[in-house]
């Protein structure tokens, strides 16, 4: 009886069999090579848009470490070049300061007014132990540097390309993170409520009242720092409930 063509099998050393037996040697080898190749492509690959790869941090635990280049392509900063223990040698180690980190992308819209504003809210710490610095999150480094020129930037800009810094941070732009001298996330928050002035004014209070609040905080030089965990409960009448530790 006649098979149906589909399981029609070649007779065993004929010709068709041999050309039967080279293309399956070749289809499997160029399956192998395809599974290798997405592998490696996978391990390699930055985080996809939004992806966290640890949990974002709360607020009255460590923050989490960084190091990011600087758009201008001067330098790279760490958090621990200023608080907290360093991670890597230093003929002198500076004084700990404060740091307050802003992220934006140059398609927010409330970025563009907040900007500004924390521009300006950082020259009332000229001369005292804070570090102010803006970090991009997900553009490329020439529209970086175009926004910034734009805007008339002055404060150092950082450049989280792949998102592996801002996920951590904060789920959107604008957020605000403070985190003091001992490396602790002192303060977050996100939003900037722009169109509503008295808000607006308010948040930027609660931000100059995070960082005086960190600046008062004495450096544990000895080690991790003693402060409480985030409790939910506001430091001060007005401040966000869970954005402040105590």
């Amino acid at each position: 009886m006649r098979l149906p063509s589909d399981t029609i099998r070649p007779r065993r050393g004929s010709r068709a069999e041999t050309s039967h037996e080279a293309r399956r040697a070749r289809l499997v080898a160029v399956l192998t090579a395809s599974v290798l190749m997405a592998s490696a492509a996978g391990a390699a690959a930055p985080p996809a848009h939004g992806s966290q790869a640890t949990p974002q941090a709360a607020v009255g635990e460590a923050a989490p470490r960084f190091f990011l280049p600087v758009i201008d392509g001067t330098s790279g900063v760490g958090a621990t070049d200023w608080c907290g223990q360093p991670s890597r040698p230093m003929v002198r180690r500076p004084p700990k300061e404060v740091l307050v980190l802003a992220f934006f992308t140059t398609s927010c819209v409330p970025c563009r007014h907040e900007l500004p504003e924390l521009q300006a809210l950082s020259r009332r710490y000229t001369g005292r132990l804070v570090r102010w610095y803006l970090v991009d999150v997900g553009d490329p480094a020439d529209s970086v540097r175009a926004y910034a020129r734009r805007m008339s930037l002055r404060m150092p800009v950082l450049h989280d390309l792949y998102r592996n810094v801002g996920g951590r941070y904060g789920s959107a732009t604008p957020t605000v993170a403070v985190i003091d001298r001992d490396c602790i996330l002192w303060y977050r928050h996100q939003g900037f409520r722009f169109d509503i002035p008295d808000s607006a004014r308010a948040e930027l209070a609660d931000l100059a009242h995070a960082v005086d609040a960190a600046l008062a905080m004495p450096a544990d030089d000895a080690g991790p720092s003693p402060h409480p965990p985030a409790t939910g409960t506001p430091q001060r009448p007005g401040a966000s409930p869970g954005n402040v530790a105590r």
